[in-house]
Parts: C-alpha cells; structure tokens; sequence
C-alpha cells in the first residue's frame, strides 16, 4: 500500500475493506471522512483569502511536503507551491521558502510526534532571512504532530486537514482535537529584527521549548532541548556548569561539558 493521494488512500481502506470482508463497513468509514472532506471544502472553496502555506516535512536538509498534504492544504483553503501534490516530497534549497514568503509555516517531520518537532525546531530560527518571512512576522509558524495526523496513510489525515484548516483559518475553523497535536510559536520583537534567536511563548501541555545558547568555551551554537524521557533539559542531568567553570561563565555545549567533567580531579 503505497497511496500518494487522498483518493488513494481511500482505495486503500477499500481493498482492506474487501480483503477481510467487510467491503459495506469501508465503504461506510470512507463516507463519512470525505463527507467532513467536503464540509471543510465547501467553506473554503470561494474564500479569496487564500494564504501562502509551507510545509516543511524535513529540516537538514529541507524538504517540501508531497504525497496528500498539498492536497490536504488546498482542501484547508491555503496554497503550496513548493509542495509536491500526489508525488514524493524533495529536497529543495532555503531560498525557494524565502521567495515563497509563506504567511503560515507548519513544521511537520515526517514520523516525529509534536515532542520531537519543537525540539528541533530552533534549528530554524537563525536561518538567514528568517525574520523576514511574513509568518514569523504574524506569529504563525507551528509545529504540528506530523506522525499522527500527515505523515501515515490513514484516516486520521481527516483529522490533519481539520488541524490545518484550523491553522491556516482560525476564523472559520476550530479545534477539538488534542491538545498535542500542534504548537505555535511566538517571537519576541528582539527576534524580528533578528537580534535575537529565542522564541517567546508556551508549549503544548507536557513539553518544554527548547533554546539555542552559544557555549562559552568554543563558542559553538546548540539546542538545549528537552530530555524525551525526562522532561528536562540534557544538562540537568550533569553537574552543574559552576563545578566545572567560574560563576558567570555561561553555559557550555555538551562536548565541553564532558570534557570539563572528564577533566575534574577525584575529589571534586
């Protein structure tokens, strides 16, 4: 089953449906997801406000979206250019995004969870030209539970179109999925005029944001992002940068770090 459009993952649910007997019930299940298919269409279908939508389905290096979701963000009532409808999505370079200039940019690695997704996503924010683009300038970037709801061929890329059209039209559409299932971005006013790199704002429940801090030893730029399994940042787990550096002496990158601890004498 290698479906690469919403039509086909239908035939999909329908050759399972067949496969195990139950062709009525797919057919059944397959109505009712287009009909909500539908409803969503029929609301955006004459909106002459139709945003510039990105998808960005990988990040080093980038990669548009393809398959169903361009698809799926036309149906939400945005537009894609740079994805990839009813094929593989490609790697492209960062100034096709830039010349895109999307108003709503939604960060959607493919197979990661909304967990992994805000921590790599500082990645972005020193790309060059990034506080340009209008979605950063609006407040609309978002990362979003790629695994769950775009990157598997299943019904529940019923629920993705709902999750986008929500984002891309938060006037006309809402939201009554979980909780987890996206997270957007804020910027400080620093931040869009490129001084500063960290994003303002709350996670979803359960997640802390990662930021990015430059290591006062070699000076080399890092994420210090949550421990998946702890919640917590990987230096909260190590001794304290004070034991091995003086007081004000700011954090240090994780091979620093290691080489500090592998440097302090026994007694310490």
């Amino acid at each position: 089953m290698t479906p690469k459009s919403l039509a086909g993952i239908e035939q999909n649910m329908r050759d399972l449906g067949q496969a195990t007997g139950r062709s009525q019930e797919a057919e059944e299940f397959i109505a009712g997801g287009r009909a909500r298919l539908e409803s969503i269409g029929a609301a955006t279908r004459d909106l002459s406000d139709r945003p510039r939508v990105f998808c960005l389905e990988w990040l080093d290096p980038v990669y548009c979206s393809g398959h169903w979701v361009p698809e799926m963000v036309r149906i939400a009532g945005g537009v894609d250019q740079l994805g990839r409808e009813g094929t593989d999505s490609v790697r492209i370079s960062w100034d096709d995004v830039l010349n895109w200039a999307p108003e709503v940019l939604i960060f959607m690695p493919c197979g990661f969870n909304l967990e992994k997704a805000v921590e790599q996503a500082p990645q972005l924010f020193n790309r060059l030209g990034w506080s340009d683009l209008p979605a950063v300038r609006e407040g609309r970037v978002y990362a979003a539970d790629a695994n769950s709801y775009f990157a598997r061929p299943g019904p529940r890329v019923i629920e993705g179109t709902e999750l986008l059209a929500h984002l891309i039209h938060p006037e006309l559409f809402s939201w009554k999925g979980s909780s987890t299932a996206y997270h957007r971005f804020e910027f400080s006013a620093a931040h869009q005029r490129n001084d500063s790199a960290l994003p303002l704002g709350s996670c979803a429940p359960g997640l802390k944001l990662p930021s990015q801090k430059n290591c006062s030893v070699c000076g080399t730029t890092f994420t210090c992002g949550p421990e998946p399994s702890q919640n917590q940042c990987w230096c909260d787990a190590q001794p304290h940068v004070s034991l091995v550096a003086p007081a004000d002496q700011d954090c240090l990158c994780p091979h620093c770090l290691a080489e500090a601890i592998s440097n302090l004498k026994p007694h310490q």
